[in-house]
């Protein structure tokens, strides 16, 4: 008898359960259908023009007409709608829109999965589906970005169930619909070289996907290669790094793409890089919660720090921030607060008005990521399985040459990133070599009123003997070293605070985020600025003064006197570079000390991370007016960010002093 009533009580569940997906549904259609007719710039002047030249009178060799940059499979698409009745603009949203339901019922499964309940099912797919950047952008503006991100979901989805073969499939499905699906491409190769679950063959299956899927365009006449040419139109397109995008370089709009992409890029990939390396170090596994917050999170610095980024590429970025506030209610806020910065933009570009400017929600945006980064640190151990030993998903499948092939690279990980790090740092800041910052003659060279100290200007008129642009080389490129100096000497000081506490950690990841620290480029790289050389040599002077002290053989009374000679000539000597207290330049001198000891705290400790975040903000806005000679409008908000990061800094200081 209780298990009829077992079996009723479970019939009932399941037909609410597929009431509640088909009152889901019908809604979140309505209003789709509202906006069908809206007509774009997009659609008007892309979307409508690419489907008129593909006419059904020259069959598959219309596909020869296509002038855009949107791989052959849209494409293919776009032709085919040809040949069913209806309007254009009806039929390619409704592509869109579709996706839109196949993207929110992966994004189902896969919170069911991770959380191992059916009920996860009906919450991702109804937020999905519900999401207003979602409804926005099929319905209203007629893109397909939910057609990539529908593609990468699955491919999550078959990674967590052991299906990598077909989890490859995926991968070149979205790679064939959209460039953008590299945001992920991070995260599948850290876990690969994690895991170990796949072979690398595997990957194969990405460029043979992308050309099965371009067989008509290629029987059409168009080149093999085409999959992998087609986004050499969208490569470099852009003059400027910042394009609608609200992240780190809508500060910075002006900037030119030629000397600040390479740049960008290159710093990302190093934080990539450190990331990586802190997650292969750890002995312990990721559980699958643990993964997809690594996912957020690689997709999140992509998108915080890579140039020209159009407005619609944080699409994916949202989706994952759905899951993971799905999976973690304490981060819940971060997908309505990407969302909402993305429903402002995408109404100022759908409907054509201006509402917000976009360097006030690139300083909201920038927040979010500090934040989340803050709690995804916090919560590292709570994601991870096992104590020095393998889970079922860290298995080895791989063949024993990829094996080796690992091992070798993570015994010797510290010294090939390390080289890695200093070539790509060399490589990143060449283009800037050039780049002569407003205030470089008058405060490098001209002695008469320099508000610099003596021997800064000393210094000056000594390299000056040599022409401009050889003189900008040799300042340039005595930042350059110091930065590494100081680089390592952080790492060197970590390391032995590791050693002494008998924690776990990594120099080299505060190595290469030093590095890649903006104010670390903006102030020597670009400004042209010693106080990475002061930094150098008050490093010097306290790694001078650490020997000492640990050199047994000396009494205690010579080592207190020989440490602080050292310190006091050396360390406190170098302050004599740093400019007079009487103008703006004196508080980048004092704030640089104060972000890198920052920068050093935050891996002692995690809980400086938001203070570090606000100052470092902060300090990008205020020093990047000077570097464009004009005030930027958010410098308002940069007094109350330094306000919070140093009370939040000094008050951690404060605690752990008094404990």
């Amino acid at each position: 008898m209780s298990n009829r009533k077992s079996e009723e009580k479970n019939g009932i569940q399941q037909v609410l359960f597929w009431l509640c997906v088909a009152v889901v549904s019908i809604v979140a259609f309505w209003l789709r259908w509202k906006g069908i007719y809206h007509m774009t710039a997009d659609m008007d002047e892309c979307l409508i023009p690419w489907s008129a030249d593909l006419n059904t009178d020259q069959g598959i060799f219309a596909l020869r007409n296509f002038k855009g940059d949107y791989n052959m499979p849209y494409i293919t698409i776009l032709w085919l709608l040809n040949y069913l009745p209806g309007e254009t603009i009806v039929k390619v949203k409704m592509v869109s829109i579709l996706f839109d339901y196949a993207g929110s019922v992966a994004a189902g499964l896969l919170a069911a999965k991770i959380s191992r309940s059916g009920k996860y099912f009906l919450i991702g797919y109804a937020l999905c589906l519900f999401y207003p950047v979602t409804i926005m952008n099929s319905a209203w503006w007629g893109q397909c970005d939910f057609i990539y991100v529908t593609f990468l979901l699955y491919m999550l989805l078959a990674l967590w169930t052991g299906r990598f073969k077909t989890a490859m499939v995926m991968l070149g499905f979205a790679f064939s619909f959209k460039l953008q699906a590299v945001l992920l491409l991070p995260f599948v190769l850290m876990y690969y070289w994690k895991s170990r679950s796949f072979k690398v063959a595997n990957f194969l299956l990405v460029p043979v996907t992308m050309e099965v899927l371009s067989i008509p365009a290629i029987i059409a006449g168009y080149s093999v290669l085409i999959p992998f040419t087609i986004y050499n139109r969208q490569l470099g397109r852009y003059p400027y790094v910042y394009w609608f995008y609200p992240n780190f370089w809508a500060l910075f709009r002006e900037a030119p793409y030629y000397i600040f992409g390479k740049v960008a890029t290159i710093g990302v990939l190093l934080t990539l890089a450190a990331v990586t390396i802190m997650v292969i170090q750890r002995k312990t596994a990721l559980t699958k919660e643990g993964w997809m917050k690594l996912a957020l999170w690689t997709t999140f610095v992509m998108m915080a720090f890579l140039p020209s980024m159009h407005e619609r590429y944080g699409f994916l970025l949202e989706i994952l921030a759905i899951l993971v506030g799905i999976l973690d209610f304490t981060m819940l806020w971060l997908p309505i607060v990407l969302g909402t910065c993305s429903t402002i933009t995408y109404l100022q570009v759908t409907f054509a008005k201006h509402y917000v400017n976009d360097i006030w929600i690139a300083v909201v945006f920038l927040l979010a990521f500090g934040i989340a980064t803050y709690q995804l640190l916090l919560r590292w151990k709570w994601l991870e399985v096992g104590s020095d030993s393998k889970s079922d998903e860290e298995v080895s499948k791989l063949t024993k040459a990829e094996n080796l092939v690992l091992d070798f690279v993570n015994k010797y990980i510290c010294e090939f990133a390390v080289l890695a790090g200093v070539i790509l740092v060399v490589i990143q800041r060449k283009p800037v070599y050039e780049l002569m910052s407003a205030d470089y003659l008058s405060n490098l060279i001209q002695a008469d009123g320099n508000v610099h100290t003596f021997l800064y200007v000393g210094l000056m008129n000594l390299l000056a003997v040599v022409k401009v642009k050889p003189l900008l080389f040799l300042v340039k490129s005595l930042c350059l070293v110091s930065d590494i100096a100081v680089a390592a000497l952080l790492a060197w000081r970590y390391e032995l605070y590791l050693k002494k506490s008998k924690k776990n950690g990594s120099p080299l990841v505060l190595f290469l985020f030093y590095l890649v620290m903006p104010t670390t480029m903006m102030i020597s790289g670009i400004w042209n600025h010693l106080d990475s050389f002061v930094m150098c040599l008050l490093m010097v002077g306290h790694a001078i003064g650490m020997t000492l002290r640990e050199n047994q053989e000396l009494s205690k009374k010579q080592v207190i006197i020989r440490t602080a000679l050292v310190i006091l000539l050396i360390g406190s000597g170098a302050l004599l570079f740093i400019s007079i207290p009487s103008s703006v330049e004196a508080g980048t001198a004092l704030l640089f000390p104060v972000l890198t000891a920052l920068l050093y705290l935050c891996f002692v400790s995690v809980h400086f991370v938001p203070g570090f975040v606000c100052l470092e903000l902060a300090a990008v806005i205020t020093w990047g007016q000077y570097l464009y000679e004009r005030p930027l409008e958010v410098a308002v908000v940069a007094l109350p960010l330094a306000i919070i990061g140093a009370v939040w800094s000094f008050g951690l200081l404060v605690r752990k002093v008094v404990r």
